[in-house]
């Protein structure tokens, strides 16, 4: 059984923002990776709302709503969100060829024990 201390989520959309976000709360180091830096600086933007918006509902710690975004590296290049993950999710969009190409790639990168979701 591996320890699983990094994460990554490939595609920044809402679903893979958010699932980085919950990741990141939970004290995992995260990477996001899209291939466009805007929905990348969109996502950080997103984030950092959502845990705001946490913290004035008293759902969260205002230093954690903090400490958060940091916990969250992002990046266009895929092998270096990838290459020192323990476990990867992949939440790009509802396309087949593209999750195949995306998994494909994944193989190709992570190391052999990296769990891919």
């Amino acid at each position: 059984m591996i320890d699983v201390s990094k994460v990554a989520i490939i595609g920044a959309g809402l679903l893979g923002h958010g699932i980085a976000q919950e990741f990141a709360t939970s004290g995992f180091d995260v990477g996001l990776h899209d291939l466009s830096e805007e929905i990348l600086a969109q996502a950080k933007a997103n984030m950092a709302r959502n845990l705001q918006t946490l913290a004035e509902a008293g759902l969260v710690d205002g230093g954690l709503a903090e400490s958060v975004p940091g916990r969250v590296r992002t990046s266009t290049d895929l092998e270096e969100v990838v290459r020192d993950a323990d476990f990867v999710i992949e939440a790009v969009s509802e396309d087949l060829p593209l999750k195949q190409r995306v998994f494909g790639e994944l193989d190709r990168l992570c190391r052999h024990h990296t769990i891919l979701a």
